[in-house]
């Protein structure tokens, strides 16, 4: 992994979420590898971890194509 992708998932560059309602429920969707769209991918966590638990798999995924 290059410093050039790490570095963009460290914790004062965390993308911002958006908010998306489904059901009545408003979900934090973080975005990532926006140049391979059509292909996405979803992580889910558990109580009380934080889509921020995913940050170190988040950018060997966009690396790989996959996400």
């Amino acid at each position: 992994m290059t410093n050039e992708i790490s570095s963009v998932f460290k914790s004062t560059h965390f993308p911002n979420p958006t908010l998306i309602s489904v059901n009545g429920v408003e979900l934090e969707v973080f975005e990532a590898g926006k140049e391979n769209a059509g292909k996405p991918i979803v992580l889910c966590h558990g109580f009380p971890e934080h889509a921020f638990s995913w940050r170190h798999q988040v950018p060997a995924l966009v690396a790989a194509g996959i996400m």
